[in-house]
């Protein structure tokens, strides 16, 4: 599992947290550029962008950049406030994404989840 923020000391504080549990050997962190995603083509089965996808300067450049990240089938999940989720859907069906399911169980928030399309 792969953790990124453009924040080192993010990922510090995630890293303790993760020692503390026992699973720091699980996640590794990674301080990324704030226009790029930082993700091996092809290597992941999914991609979850949770409070954080509204401070993107592009959103749709961003989640372009990430697509060629998922494996084959793979998904890409966004979990937000309701108030940011007309954009977040516009950004990714732009960026080339189709929406698979939505759920908003938790009040004032929803979570959407994506795949890459196929050729036409």
């Amino acid at each position: 599992m792969v953790a990124t923020d453009i924040d080192g000391a993010v990922l510090e504080y995630l890293k303790t947290r993760m020692v503390a549990a026992g699973f720091d050997h699980v996640v590794e962190g990674r301080v990324v550029q704030p226009t790029e995603p930082g993700l091996e083509e092809g290597r992941f089965d999914a991609i979850l962008l949770a409070q954080v996808d509204h401070y993107f300067d592009d959103r749709t450049s961003w989640l372009k950049k990430a697509a060629p990240a998922l494996k084959p089938g793979g998904k890409l999940a966004i979990a937000n406030r309701l108030h940011h989720r007309a954009a977040a859907i516009a950004a990714a069906e732009a960026a080339g994404y189709t929406l698979v399911t939505e759920v908003a169980d938790i009040p004032g928030q929803f979570v959407a989840v994506f795949e890459v399309k196929g050729p036409p």
